[in-house]
């Protein structure tokens, strides 16, 4: 079936405009603006994080001390997480509302992506445009919390810790070094840290969304590839179910159309039915796949993890 929604989507930023949120005057994100500040009136804390790119740290620092002048408190990890990482502990904080930053290549600028207290994008049916009184006389305050160890150990836990020998990544480029040191400590996600020199390159998006995969050829792979393998082996030797959520059926294999999901406007709307369905798998052509288990957004790490799996069970 295809479907369409209207979801709260992210809104774009200039660096000069994040100090004091002066982004929040733009008649463009007033809607943004007004639905942070309904949900900060009654519980005046949110949860900012950012993604890997660089400068992106800078302006979540500036974004955060602009927050605090409108009486929020703002609780942020001192590094980079995925953004599927950081729907997790949203999820499961139950907070209001988190904020991720991320860079936008195409506008030059930054993402500034609202996540609900299930872990995903806000519907607009759910989203309130009046104005909110905030404690303008009292300053908010900036502290630290973890957002890794909870993505780290459920990650950990979706891996096959009996998967058959086989080939496995000669190199993988993961951006978030904490996260990348808390993987090869952890016994369950060992199929990461063993090196082929004879086997394939992976490299992990700077929002922790995207997987880039080029095999012994040198040559990319396409994302419809990765998911349709990742998919089959899911189906084949894990029996698991769920709907699959795409721009198309993956490589026109015959998907019952009860448990599928045909999304045309943007990923956003995959990110969308993916937290309100029964997910087996969620992706978009760019390299994100989403996960059941995981989080609505792409969870690159996990990808890596399951294509090796498939790979070997052939």
């Amino acid at each position: 079936m295809i479907l369409e929604t209207d979801k709260l989507g992210p809104i774009c930023i200039e660096a000069d405009s994040a100090e004091s949120l002066r982004w929040s005057e733009l008649p463009e994100n007033m809607l943004f603006f007004r639905h942070i500040c309904k949900l900060c009136s009654d519980y005046p804390s949110i949860f900012l994080a950012y993604s890997a790119t660089k400068d992106v740290k800078d302006i979540a620092q500036i974004t955060a001390q602009g927050f605090t002048e409108f009486g929020i408190n703002v609780f942020m990890p001192p590094y980079a997480v995925p953004i599927c990482a950081f729907s997790q502990a949203v999820a499961l904080r139950n907070a209001p509302i988190g904020i991720y930053l991320s860079k936008d290549d195409k506008h030059r600028g930054f993402l500034l992506t609202a996540i609900a207290s299930h872990g995903a994008l806000f519907d607009l049916r759910d989203v309130n445009n009046e104005k909110a009184a905030l404690n303008l006389s009292k300053t908010g305050v900036i502290g630290e919390t973890n957002m890794t160890d909870a993505y780290i150990e459920n990650l950990a836990g979706l891996a096959d810790s009996g998967i058959e020998p086989g080939i496995g990544f000669k190199e993988i480029r993961i951006p978030f070094p904490h996260i990348d040191e808390l993987i090869k400590t952890h016994k369950n996600a060992q199929i990461l840290n063993v090196s082929d020199k004879n086997g394939l390159t992976a490299t992990i998006g700077d929002d922790g969304q995207q997987l880039t995969i080029t095999d012994t050829q040198g040559l990319t792979v396409s994302t419809e590839k990765i998911a349709s393998s990742i998919m089959t082996y899911l189906q084949k030797e894990r029996f698991a179910r769920g709907t699959i959520i795409g721009q198309n059926p993956l490589l026109n294999q015959v998907i019952d159309e009860e448990n599928y999901i045909e999304v045309k406007d943007s990923i956003y709307s995959m990110h969308f039915f993916a937290a309100s369905c029964d997910l087996l798998l969620g992706w978009w052509p760019n390299g994100v796949i989403a996960h059941q288990g995981s989080s609505c957004f792409g969870d690159g790490i996990l990808s890596a993890i399951y294509y090796i799996e498939a790979l070997r069970s052939i």
